[in-house]
């Protein structure tokens, strides 16, 4: 996966919309320490694509491969 589709996923979920009134957390991690509260978007095609801010984590920690659709909308916001 693109290095820099990761960092801007990380700039989008440090800034999160649509905020939960409290945490999701990992429910593959046995510790529970990864959580999130919101939601990350990406415009491509005419379509708004939204993810958990926890996508991140998923991708780093357990192999989550997005959406090639999804991956181009945040790719798009980097040029």
């Amino acid at each position: 996966m693109d290095h820099q589709v990761v960092e801007r996923m990380k700039l989008l979920a440090a800034n999160p919309v649509n905020l939960y009134r409290g945490y999701h957390f990992c429910d593959l991690c046995p510790d529970r320490s990864a959580r999130g509260n919101g939601e990350i978007r990406a415009a491509g095609d005419g379509i708004i694509y939204a993810a958990p801010v926890l996508i991140v984590h998923y991708i780093e920690a357990h192999g989550y491969q997005p959406p090639a659709a999804f991956l181009a909308a945040i790719a798009s916001m980097i040029r």
